[in-house]
């Protein structure tokens, strides 16, 4: 068996590990991940299936109760002019869970459950969906590694996003949130891509459009995995100019890809006509992108580069990909995903640790990471790599244990508290 896929396969039941673990044996609270967030993106499924009331939401008073999902006011949905209900989240999140709410419905109604959308085997359920999201764009991801790096390389570029990032946190304990999901849509996109640029089929084109689609619905800031297909194989002048004629030559994937990017953006405008009466509602979110927010970045906070510092090859390593055909996607994409979520009006993004709004984007951003690791693989002192990523990935494994102890705080944190607690199992 292939070193890559071993190390993938090893990940995979680190990840499945730490969900068992969380919460911590001892601690007594029961395994609730439809809250805050994570609740606003679910609440679709049984507010429709269950009650039959996405609009007035007559239930959610006792549910909330027993559960506490919205984390004490309904910031998840807004009352419109005209009386409904709307939600401030996008439906797609609720559009993958589907299967697996299915199979808690079904399993809560012939067991000894509350079959209420919200007792243990949904969450269970919800929990694991994330879970096996991220796991299945792992596992794709290290297809598309390895059609440009070795064996070596994809199985510490694969190992390092898991490990010595917030990877774990947002696919794993707090997978419920739109990052495991969105980042499978993203290996996706890639996979399929890659595989329409080696032999244009139209099957390729529709689910990249289709995906595309369904990523704009669970978080409307991803219409930039557009660029991903746009602008693959555009290298060079000359790959630019065999690009568009192939473009040209199949025009009608072209419009597959646009057809099947409608039908996945759909049933949001369904529901939006349904609640709203209007195709499209304005979802409120606030934007400063002309003066964006670096703290997201380098804050004492949660700044990307301060508590997950191997991030910094993902930027580094776009000086690496000049010389593959995804160079200009991956450039494009990641310099215009950053920009995007430096700029959101709440920087902090909520309780957070490190940037999380960023994780979905680590599957775009590995092929970047793979190049500069594929560079200093070559040299004589690749000693230092593995010594750093060792250190790193138990920094960050300590650090994931601090958050979820909550020594490192949710948020409001400084540059002072951080160097406190940092390697420090006790601090006061």
């Amino acid at each position: 068996m292939k070193k890559s896929l071993l190390v993938c396969s090893f990940l995979a039941v680190v990840l499945l590990t730490v969900r068992m673990i969380i919460p911590w044996p001892g601690t007594g609270v029961d395994l609730r991940v439809t809250e805050w967030d994570a609740f606003g993106y679910y609440i679709y499924a049984p507010s429709i299936i269950i009650y039959n009331d996405p609009t007035q939401l007559e239930w959610l008073t006792k549910i909330d109760d027993k559960y506490h999902v919205t984390g004490g006011h309904l910031y998840q949905a807004d009352r419109a002019q005209n009386g409904n209900y709307i939600f401030k989240y996008s439906g797609g999140i609720a559009i993958m869970q589907l299967p697996f709410f299915i199979l808690a419905h079904f399993y809560a109604l012939i067991g000894d459950y509350s079959a209420d959308g919200f007792s243990k085997p949904y969450q269970w359920a919800i929990a694991f969906s994330g879970l096996i999201y991220s796991i299945l764009g792992l596992f794709l991801l290290r297809l598309v590694l390895l059609r440009w790096y070795n064996e070596g390389v994809t199985m510490i570029t694969l190992a390092l996003i898991v490990l010595a990032t917030n990877f774990i946190q947002y696919t794993s304990i707090k997978g419920a949130m739109s990052h495991s999901y969105i980042f499978f849509l993203y290996a996706c996109v890639l996979y399929a891509t890659m595989k329409w640029h080696e032999a244009p089929r139209l099957k390729w084109a529709a689910m990249v459009g289709y995906l595309i689609g369904l990523a704009i619905i669970c978080r409307p800031t991803e219409i930039i995995m557009l660029f991903i297909p746009l602008l693959w194989g555009m290298s060079d002048k000359s790959a630019s100019t065999a690009k568009w004629t192939m473009v040209r030559k199949y025009r009608n994937h072209v419009m597959a890809l646009l057809i099947f990017c409608f039908l996945g953006i759909l049933p949001q405008l369904i529901y939006w006509k349904f609640s709203y009466g209007s195709f499209i509602y304005p979802m409120g979110s606030k934007w400063s992108f002309l003066l964006p927010y670096f703290e997201v970045l380098f804050g004492g906070n949660k700044g990307w580069f301060i508590y997950t510092p191997i991030t910094l090859l993902f930027i580094v390593g776009l000086y690496f990909v000049k010389s593959f055909p995804f160079r200009k996607s991956v450039i494009a994409f990641s310099i215009l995903n950053i920009w995007i979520v430096c700029a959101w009006s709440d920087p902090s993004f909520g309780a957070s640790y490190s940037a999380r709004a960023l994780v979905q984007g680590y599957a775009v951003m590995a092929l970047a990471m793979a190049a500069v690791v594929n560079v200093i693989l070559q040299q004589k002192w690749r000693w230092a790599l593995y010594v750093l990523a060792g250190y790193f990935i138990l920094v960050n494994l300590f650090q994931l244990w601090q958050y979820d102890q909550g020594m490192i705080r949710t948020d409001q944190n400084t540059f002072r508290q951080y160097w406190h607690v940092y390697l420090n199992p006790n601090p006061s």
